[in-house]
């Protein structure tokens, strides 16, 4: 997940113009809600209201909104997973990948991911709870674990290290976070000083050590 600002979020569409087709905005704008609402507080009069059309014209593509969220789920992780190849190209440490995935984590998630997986679990049948939960796996644990791996490879993690569990684990915390700060009323955030606070925490613990920089991760 790349640290730095874009035009427009990486995890939606492309920016909204007169080039997209009337199913991509319709897309765009159901993410768009879904991600600051959650499943159950958009109807389908929200989302045709946004996008400027009629219910006729939204399910002549979407067959109701149970297959919208499942779709809008589903894309933004696959989107996520490219998100996380792209952050970490031309970073070789565990620690530098790490932080730029949490600075971009933190800079475009508004809701939380787990708060949006809860609503399919609960609201969506079982094709489609499969369908995302399977997209969850793809996009955001296997490509971490493989991170994780590949650092345990090089020697920057301890040989006890479950990956699969760590992966987990650094998804969990990052999500959590996400959806916590937004309890705090009146806070200043910075996504990039969060970000190192957080890895730093991650890999070197929270007690005092002499020298935090030649400290051994775990």
């Amino acid at each position: 997940m790349s640290p730095r600002p874009k035009k427009h979020d990486p995890l939606l569409e492309q920016a909204p113009g007169d080039g997209m087709d009337m199913r991509s905005r319709i897309l765009l704008k159901a993410k768009q809600l879904f991600r600051v609402a959650g499943y159950s507080a958009v109807s389908i009069n929200d989302i045709v209201r946004a996008v400027g059309i009629t219910k006729p014209t939204l399910y002549h593509y979407f067959k109701d909104k149970e297959t919208l969220f499942d779709e809008v789920l589903v894309d933004m992780m696959q989107r996520g997973a490219s998100y996380i190849r792209e952050g970490i190209k031309g970073k070789t440490t565990l620690r530098d990948r790490l932080i730029s995935l949490t600075e971009g984590y933190l800079h475009y998630s508004p809701m939380s991911m787990t708060a949006m997986i809860r609503d399919a679990m609960a609201q969506l049948s079982e094709p489609s709870r499969a369908q995302v939960m399977s997209a969850y796996q793809e996009s955001f644990l296997i490509p971490l674990e493989a991170l994780f791996q590949e650092a345990l490879t090089k020697g920057e993690l301890s040989p006890s290290v479950n990956t699969a569990d760590l992966a987990m684990a650094f998804v969990s915390l990052l999500d959590s976070y996400t959806l916590n700060r937004t309890a705090v009323s009146g806070r200043v955030f910075d996504y990039k000083e969060q970000a190192h606070q957080l890895v730093t925490m991650i890999m070197f613990g929270i007690m005092q050590k002499k020298d935090d920089d030649d400290a051994t991760p775990y």
